[in-house]
């Protein structure tokens, strides 16, 4: 029987490799640009832009940024400010300082040339698990590579449940699934597999799941019109969220005893909003004055509040800079962005900031 089962499974997964490959031959998105290329540097820009960003936003940054540093050495001798700025509007500015400390690394270390080796991508600034596997699979077809992400994950999960017990698993799932010699076809495809297909197969699995839930639900309601109309009452107090994420495959609205659903906290009421709109003032704007800065994050709520607050800053300046803004949400908010080495304080009488110049954070 162990065998009986190890040859189901062997031909199981045989059928799930062809069925993701087939797929991205007929429909996989082969003009993404950086599908195009096999270098390294430009696999890592592309790996670290896509980090929780849509495709489509990238693209158009992804082409300017290597308009303007289109290789490793150029990043590396540019000034951070002037990446800042290119960056800008892309979000989560600290990816664009850690890219740049990685390329001043890749010269200095490996003579300019990005190194092939998960193990030596891995000492560059910023780069993780993930990414020094994906610069691996896609840039040099490496069959020890195996980049594994939540949509990995999540496609695994749903094509073997009875493997995907936990993420150790769930890895050694991964590795297995790789085709000897297709590591960046493989991974292009299940990437798309689960970005384009997937979906669409949990919606008609959610949308089964609910027609199965209302069924049992109507044979086990009560005939009293008393209690229909006391369920029907509960159940209008619960607003359903048109905007849900598909991933979702509950109800928006359970029965009526369950506890209400947290408010998601839009946008602009985060300290990531406020962090970018900083950055961003100071991209069109040399500098910001302390009470500009506090100006800006007028509003903040408290959960806007920066998180990282353990260290103080090194210099006197600096610290009496970060001082002379009132506010705490502000001060915390530009600190933060100071501890991320994205801003420094100005050198003067006047307390200001700016774009981080140096390459040693404070």
């Amino acid at each position: 029987k162990p065998l009986q089962s190890n040859e189901r499974y062997r031909s199981t997964l045989e059928a799930f490799r062809d069925k993701v490959l087939a797929h991205y031959r007929e429909h996989g998105r082969h003009d993404l640009p950086w599908r195009l290329t096999t270098d390294r540097y430009r696999v890592l820009l592309s790996e670290v832009m896509l980090q929780q960003t849509q495709v489509s936003r990238v693209v158009p940054k992804y082409e300017a940024f290597l308009s303007e540093f289109p290789s490793v050495q150029a990043l590396a001798a540019a000034e951070l400010p002037s990446v800042l700025r290119l960056w800008s509007g892309l979000g989560y500015n600290s990816r664009a300082r850690r890219l740049w400390e990685a390329a001043k690394a890749v010269v200095e270390r490996y003579g300019g040339k990005v190194p092939g080796s998960v193990a030596e991508l891995l000492t560059l600034p910023g780069v993780g698990d993930y990414t020094a596997n994906a610069v691996a699979a896609f840039a040099d077809n490496s069959d020890d590579a195996c980049a594994i992400d939540v949509n990995v994950r999540r496609v695994l999960a749903y094509e073997f449940p009875d493997r995907c017990t936990d993420l150790a698993a769930v890895s050694a799932l991964a590795r297995e699934a790789v085709p000897p010699g297709c590591a960046r076809d493989w991974h292009n495809a299940i990437m798309d597999y689960g970005a384009m297909v997937l979906p669409a197969k949990k919606r008609e699995a959610t949308k089964k799941g609910k027609k199965m839930r209302a069924s049992q639900r109507k044979r086990h309601t009560p005939d009293s019109d008393c209690d229909g109309r006391k369920k029907s009452r509960a159940r209008s107090h619960c607003r359903r969220d048109d905007s849900s994420d598909s991933d979702n495959d509950s109800d928006s609205c359970s029965d009526a005893g369950s506890p209400p659903r947290r408010r998601a906290v839009p946008f602009h009421e985060t300290a990531r909003y406020f962090r970018g709109l900083i950055v961003k003032t100071l991209v069109a704007k040399s500098t910001l004055s302390a009470a500009e800065a506090e100006a800006l994050c007028e509003g903040a709520p408290l959960v806007a509040k920066a998180k990282r607050q353990k260290t103080a800053p090194h210099t006197t300046a600096t610290s009496e800079a970060i001082g002379a803004i009132v506010s705490p949400t502000a001060r915390g908010i530009v600190q933060s962005l100071v501890e991320d080495g994205l801003v420094e304080c100005v050198p003067g009488d006047q307390p200001a900031f700016r774009l981080a110049r140096g390459s040693k954070r404070p």
